[in-house]
């Protein structure tokens, strides 16, 4: 880490409430018999045998919720164990005419000073694919992935990168957002894919010596039919990234919180031995797909017993969201997927673990207990992030 730690100023501030509005939704076992895994009620679950933080690293997806000022909720979210930040973009968000990186507010440049006076690590997403949409320049869209000229601009973009991110730590790259579910079992776009990332992740080894770098897929894809490409395509990365929301169909009901060992086993045995990170790990609390806040609750609870049982492959996990969305940032998410369904809405407006207007939820409290029993977070529940300390 950088080591700056200084009182928050005007300047700061502004900073935060700017880099506030760039958030978007986009996420070991060789201890597991030194575990002591008691049952537990979702009112209160039992103490059970616990592995210490180590070297890995919670993160929590500090949204902006309806009240309040960015720095006050970072200031919360640290206080919950919140050790490092991701943020992400789309390709075409940052490259707004062909070799021009002109974007109407630099939210890397902000987040790489808010960051640095944070003393707290960046894990950044730059998606030419985010999901289910292909994000690319519009000049270059119709072009394949692996085509030279794509390979290229998206080399100049990382250029651009290098010349924003000046002293924040970077904890990694990130190179695509769920990028199976544009794939949609097309082998001909895997194997486009495969090629135009062996390029880019070679590149941005030389841009940013020491920096991990990786692609993220959801848990599905880590099923039969595309492990043998996520093999192919996760040779030419340092760690794995996963998105996780344990939820059946697009979405549908939510799976039972104790799916998640079978889940983090299924990852875990899949692929090499290199390190793991959860981008997006979250679990809904609406009744309108099958779930409830104790539920949500439980569900954190479990995935801290699971990542103890593979905490030597298991990095990091990001917990999505601090804050649940508003309706009207649901209607864009709904616009921008081009998916609008009562569940998707419903997934999306209690992913978060406090309210939109910060009431905290059974979740937030039941994080914050894992976290601290374990040693994770920068700061004491007591001190001041104005402290400096």
């Amino acid at each position: 880490m950088i080591p700056m730690r200084r009182r928050l100023s005007i300047r700061r501030s502004k900073l935060a409430d700017r880099l506030a509005q760039s958030l978007s939704p986009c996420l070991l076992s060789t201890l597991a018999a030194s575990l002591i895994l008691s049952a537990c009620t979702d009112e209160h679950p039992v103490a059970v045998s616990q592995i210490p933080k180590g070297d890995r690293v919670l993160a929590i997806q500090a949204n902006m919720g309806g009240e309040g000022d960015y720095d006050t909720l970072f200031a919360e979210a640290l206080a919950a164990g919140h050790e490092a930040q991701s943020y992400g973009w789309d390709w075409n968000e940052l490259e707004t005419a062909p070799g021009r990186f002109e974007p109407a507010v630099n939210y890397l440049a902000i987040a790489n000073s808010y960051l640095t006076q944070k003393t707290m690590s960046l894990h950044l997403t730059l998606r030419p694919i985010h999901a289910n949409r292909k994000t690319v320049p519009a000049d270059i869209s119709e072009l394949p992935m692996d085509s030279p000229e794509v390979i290229e601009r998206f080399k100049l973009l990382l250029d651009w990168v290098g010349t924003q991110v000046t002293t924040v730590e970077l904890g990694s790259i990130v190179i695509d957002s769920e990028i199976n579910s544009f794939m949609a079992g097309d082998d001909e776009r895997w194997e486009e894919w495969v090629r135009f990332y062996a390029a880019v992740a070679g590149y941005a080894r030389q841009k940013f010596p020491g920096t991990p770098i990786t692609c993220e897929t959801t848990f599905d894809a880590f099923s039969k039919r595309d492990v043998s490409k996520l093999r192919a395509m996760h040779q030419h990365s340092d760690i794995i990234g996963v998105s996780y929301y344990p939820l059946n169909g697009a979405p549908g009901k939510v799976q039972p919180p104790e799916d998640v060992h079978a889940d983090f086993q299924t990852v875990v045995d899949s692929i090499s031995t290199k390190p793991i990170i959860y981008y997006q790990i979250g679990y809904p609390s609406s009744q309108l797909i099958g779930s409830s806040d104790k539920q949500q609750a439980r569900f954190i609870t479990e995935v801290f017993r699971a990542w103890d049982t593979h905490s030597d492959r298991i990095h990091m996990l990001n917990f999505q969201w601090m804050h649940e969305a508003p309706p009207t940032a649901i209607d864009g998410y709904a616009d921008y997927f081009n998916y609008d369904t009562v569940e998707f809405r419903a997934f999306l407006g209690s992913i978060g673990l406090q309210s939109w207007m910060g009431e905290p939820k059974p979740a937030w409290g039941r994080l914050s207990e894992e976290a601290r029993s374990r040693g994770f977070g920068k700061f004491d529940a007591g001190e001041s992030i104005e402290s400096g300390h």
